[in-house]
């Protein structure tokens, strides 16, 4: 399920860009991070957590775990997503495709390998690629800070109308679940107008993620 074509704006009030100097870039790298009330989906949906995968990343944050954004050259499901960095919302196209995954109910429910894309009629998902596949969440966009860079962005998970459908179909909720928030999700992209030779572009985003923990 590749729905990865971008055809409309995220809404203007929560992007912040610059037209100087405006470019075309593309994502070479990066981390998504994925923050999920694991109190509210066990009560709520039927699912404690219970495992990850090799790749995922645990991460200081409380709930949260960590999934490395395939870079544009990778063999599988590599990365697509670009834009202009003079005119973000009338340009940007494509989708963010990561490894990793995480495990539910003694191992027996897998989601990874998340897609991040837009649906010109539903607007921004996650979809998982491993294990149950479908579109798991709809993203409300709070903020979002594309440059030349980095792209930057926070929105809230909330249940798709899909995944609400599996976990009543499985009799794991007790009620229609679809716009509930479970969760957050934060972006952190590199960025680049170059098109580096295969096998460049991981050590461009590798040499990116280290400067940017300097500076952090």
């Amino acid at each position: 399920m590749n729905k990865f074509v971008c055809t409309a704006a995220i809404a203007a009030g929560a992007v912040v860009a610059s037209s100087a100097n405006a470019e075309v870039v593309g994502i070479v790298g990066g981390q998504t991070n994925v923050t999920l009330d694991f109190e509210l989906l066990s009560i709520a949906a039927g699912l404690d957590l219970s495992g990850i995968t090799p790749g995922t990343l645990l991460t200081d944050e409380p709930n949260t775990v960590g999934f490395v954004i395939t870079p544009p050259n990778a063999f599988d499901a590599p990365s697509t997503f670009g834009y202009d960095t003079g005119d973000f919302g009338g340009t940007f196209s494509g989708g963010i495709q990561h490894r990793g995954g995480v495990y539910f109910n003694d191992d027996s429910i897998l989601v990874g390998n998340f897609g991040i894309g837009y649906d010109p009629v539903g607007g921004w998902f996650v979809e998982s690629n491993l294990g149950l596949e479908g579109e798991l969440f709809d993203v409300d966009i709070l903020s979002a800070t594309p440059t030349a860079d980095f792209f930057d962005v926070v929105g809230d998970l909330k249940v798709s109308a899909f995944f609400a459908g599996v976990l009543l179909d499985a009799g794991l909720a007790g009620s229609d679940l679809t716009g509930a928030k479970v969760g957050s999700a934060s972006i952190q992209g590199f960025m680049s107008s170059a098109v580096p030779a295969p096998g460049a572009l991981a050590v461009l985003g590798l040499g990116g993620l280290a400067a940017r923990r300097r500076r952090g």
